[in-house]
């Protein structure tokens, strides 16, 4: 459905504001936002919706939460 809509979409990443740990490496909150955002365009691209329908993959960290508790 959404390959076939005019609009541009957004993709845009979020975590909560603990540190995150992946194995012996620290990623910061920005890495796993951008991370997640970036894996969401992927699957929609996978699920066939056109590259040129994305106008921005972004990730914000803890910032601007839906839930801020």
């Amino acid at each position: 459905v959404l390959g076939r809509l005019p609009n541009k979409i957004d993709v845009i990443g979020h975590t909560d504001s603990k540190v995150f740990f992946q194995g012996s490496a620290r990623l910061s909150n920005w890495d796993l936002s951008s991370m997640r955002a970036n894996e969401a365009r992927r699957v929609l691209v996978e699920s066939g919706v056109p590259e040129e329908h994305f106008q921005n993959v972004i990730g914000r960290a803890d910032r601007d939460p839906r839930r801020p508790e």
